[in-house]
């Protein structure tokens, strides 16, 4: 699958990959402190954002697709960096592909599952929920943005999720509006792309950091020896005040962690 992606600056590759319900213009501020020093790719994964949508979505298919696109770019090698389902995706495709990837950052998520797990607060964003109104949403026949930003105030009054919601009204040729995301195929898959992923043993050749955040729902204690144990040549980085969206909360920080792991 040709994936949409966006492109900064001249270096090394960095190729950012974004999370569930996201796109790539989310990191466009991160991706852009580095591009005085490396080449950097912000793609859409599959049925998200500008890229094509299709019946298939898990962690093959979009290993594939990542693949596919250094083919297509003519990277021999990058490093891989991926925000919470676009983490999942770099530790899979980094096991299987272990001399594309250079190094991989994964922010906000670790290697085990996340289904029915407690140790997930009611910080975490349901994804299921949410899908679930914009796939009942009428939204072919609105007039204006406006109507869907009520609707979803009202349902949730979270401005994240609002946002969310929001980068994700497409305005048709004709003046209607449509969703970007493949919303049947997501709820349908939502399931796998929570749950744990495929670690091979070529995983302890792989040189990787993981940042948290301090107060994400989705780090505990308990990730730094699972990620250890899959991962021997990593470190792990906790970022204060910050949740899951660290790009968001911390994001000089972040951005500082980065640069200090690809010095």
């Amino acid at each position: 699958m040709k994936l949409f992606y966006r492109e900064y600056g001249v270096g090394p590759p960095l190729i950012f990959i974004h999370g569930f319900l996201g796109m790539s213009d989310n990191w466009i501020p991160v991706g852009k402190s580095f591009l005085k020093t490396h080449k950097v790719y912000l793609p859409d994964i599959r049925n998200h954002g500008q890229s094509p949508h299709s019946e298939e979505h898990n962690y093959n298919a979009m290993r594939s697709d990542i693949k596919e696109f250094m083919s297509s770019q003519k990277i021999t090698k990058a490093t891989l960096i991926g925000h919470s389902m676009g983490g999942k995706l770099v530790m899979n495709f980094a096991c299987i592909f272990p001399d594309l990837a250079e190094s991989i950052i994964v922010i906000d998520i670790s290697p085990r599952s996340y289904l029915n797990n407690k140790n997930i607060s009611g910080k975490a964003l349901n994804h299921k929920e949410l899908l679930n109104f914009m796939k009942d949403f009428d939204i072919k026949n609105i007039k204006d943005r406006e109507e869907v930003f009520s609707a979803s105030n009202k349902k949730f009054g979270d401005e994240f999720i609002n946002q969310i919601i929001q980068k994700n009204i497409k305005r048709n040729a004709d003046k209607s509006f449509s969703w970007k995301l493949n919303l049947e195929v997501l709820i349908d898959n939502i399931e796998h792309i929570a749950g744990e992923i495929e670690i091979s043993e070529k995983s302890d050749k792989i040189k990787s950091l993981f940042i948290f955040g301090k107060e994400s729902p989705y780090y505990s204690d308990e990730d730094y020896i699972l990620i250890k144990r899959n991962f021997p040549d990593s470190s792990v980085k906790v970022i204060q005040n910050s949740e899951h969206n660290i790009h968001i909360d911390n994001k000089e920080r972040l951005i500082e962690e980065i640069k200090q792991f690809l010095q």
